[in-house]
């Protein structure tokens, strides 16, 4: 087993260049060094995805992607994730600040376990950081009505992160927020 598989990023952003700097200085100060950061530019006003260019081009990780046609969320993942041949694949939206040691467990875990399509870690709120987003949370189910739901968030009501939910657990799916999964 490899300790340190490659671990490709893939950030979609569209003019959103506000959290961006944190977002990827968070990313480039993990401790999960052997990392590939693909930013995505969603038809970006060029003269602002020229200024965020010449800022971040000496970083070796970043690859700059940028389509001149608006795609959507899904469609410019589809264009990054044809640049990627190997490894395992990121989702991260670009207003996320990631924890030191936020990939190390997963990949682990995904490495010992070749069955896992997908993971995510938990998701807490950039706003209210003691608190669960809710978008992902502390993972994805279905009632028995087929109506998503997380841990750590029923309907409107978000649950404070104590700790309630560190253990591993399958889920029925993963936000686009933070999904994990490998490449063939």
């Amino acid at each position: 087993m490899n300790n340190f598989p490659l671990v490709n990023i893939v950030i979609i952003t569209t003019d959103q260049f506000a959290f961006i700097g944190e977002c990827l200085g968070s990313i480039l100060d993990s401790k999960y060094k052997n990392i590939q950061i693909f930013m995505v530019y969603n038809n970006s006003d060029l003269s602002k995805y020229q200024d965020f260019y010449k800022t971040y081009k000496h970083f070796k990780k970043i690859k700059f992607l940028r389509l001149t046609k608006r795609t959507g969320f899904g469609g410019a993942c589809n264009y990054a994730l044809k640049k990627i041949k190997k490894g395992y694949v990121v989702l991260l939206n670009d207003d996320t600040i990631v924890s030191k040691n936020w990939l190390n467990p997963i990949i682990n875990y995904m490495e010992k376990h070749p069955e896992v399509g997908a993971c995510q870690p938990k998701i807490r709120s950039m706003r209210n950081k003691a608190y669960f987003e809710y978008a992902g949370a502390g993972g994805g189910f279905m009632d028995v009505y087929g109506y998503p739901f997380c841990r750590g968030r029923i309907f409107y009501t978000i649950e404070k992160d104590n700790g309630q939910y560190d253990d591993i657990v399958d889920v029925v799916w993963t936000s686009g927020n933070c999904l994990i999964t490998k490449m063939g």
